[in-house]
């Protein structure tokens, strides 16, 4: 049987498919001392302006991995970036307040967004990279406020929608700031004319590693979960695991977008977090491949059924020492496959 429609959907579906907002969608709070992130800076603030943007250019490329397509990321592109925490030792800080305006006003599918501040805006983003995003933020469109710390000395300010803070995000919407804002390091900068313009894309953007970014104040209904446990059955070089309301390994040509994932060494030991409903089943699945970095064979496959109790109006939050065992199961991988797989081994490793 074809790996691609029985052993890889719970990555590559998800990867590829439209986002949707839903009832467990984020909450917006556009009031967000600390998570709020704007788009297009306006009047950046005086003692910014004696920033050499030129070197604020030089920072905004990204990475691309192993056998990926280098293409940047226009509207027209399609584009799978993994979101990396990021720390500058510029140390720099910023006060952001402004305005997001979408394109086309009143889009019904823009309501709520998630806001980033980063060191380079979408266009500039390689497919199969890695993109460092210092501050987070939720807000709806009109006024927001962001503030970054230990950022670069420039940042961009880029607005996603629909957000969900599942390690798979597929955005339909999104802005960048057409400038950096420039800033200084060891120094808080500060502006409130920050303009950011959010429109639809034609080709989805896809990010790795949203759960990092999430708080349940954001997710509506959703709550945190923590799994963690351990691999058997099989040796391996790297692992990857995804948390699911199903059995996904075990459905022919599934396309449910796995919430949580992460990636184990040879020793197999995981642990993740992720959002879902509080009723949700939780399944983890797991995968086995030849080589931790550089992939080339599927060699193990399995799923766990784990119970989700609950006592009164309380459900459990933290399931620990789980053991998901798999059978041995050799397919060769090809080079989409691959790079998907390799990807996410270098966004949620270590």
């Amino acid at each position: 049987m074809p790996i691609q429609t029985r052993a890889i959907p719970f990555l590559l579906a998800g990867l590829l498919a439209v986002g949707c907002a839903g009832d467990d969608a984020p909450e917006s709070d556009a009031t967000q001392d600390s998570a709020e992130s704007p788009a297009t800076p306006a009047a950046p603030a005086t003692e910014a302006e004696s920033t050499d943007t030129a070197t604020a250019a030089a920072s905004e490329a990204a990475v691309p991995t192993a056998g990926a397509s280098a293409a940047a990321g226009g509207q027209d592109e399609d584009l799978e970036v993994c979101w990396s925490p990021g720390k500058s030792a510029d140390g720099a800080s910023y006060t952001l307040a402004g305005n997001i305006k979408l394109v086309p006003a009143g889009d019904p599918g823009v309501d709520k967004l998630v806001l980033v501040a980063t060191d380079s805006p979408i266009n500039n983003w390689n497919n199969g990279g890695v993109v460092s995003i210092y501050s987070v933020a939720m807000a709806m469109p009109g006024p927001f406020k962001l503030q970054v710390e230990d950022g670069p000395s420039a940042v961009y300010v880029c607005a996603f929608a629909p957000p969900t803070f599942d390690d798979n995000q597929s955005f339909q919407a999104a802005g960048c700031t057409a400038t950096p804002i420039a800033g200084k390091a060891g120094a808080t900068t500060k502006s409130d004319e920050v303009e950011l313009v959010v429109s639809s894309r034609s080709k989805p953007l896809v990010t790795l590693g949203g759960a990092q970014f999430g708080k349940e104040s954001w997710t509506g209904t959703r709550v945190q979960r923590t799994v963690s446990g351990s691999i058997t059955g099989v040796k391996a070089q790297g692992f990857v695991i995804a948390t699911a309301p199903s059995a996904i390994l075990e459905e022919e040509d599934s396309d449910t977008e796995p919430p949580g994932m992460t990636v184990a060494g040879a020793d197999g030991a995981f642990s993740l977090t992720y959002f879902a409903a509080p009723s949700d089943p939780l399944f983890v699945c797991a995968m086995a491949f030849d080589d931790a970095s550089a992939p080339s064979a599927l060699t193990g496959t399995g799923c766990l059924s784990v119970k989700v109790s609950k006592r009164g109006r309380s459900v459990a939050k933290e399931f620990k020492d789980l053991v998901v065992e798999l059978s041995a199961d050799s397919e060769e991988l090809d080079a989409d496959d691959a790079s998907h797989i390799a990807l996410l081994q270098r966004c949620l490793g270590d």
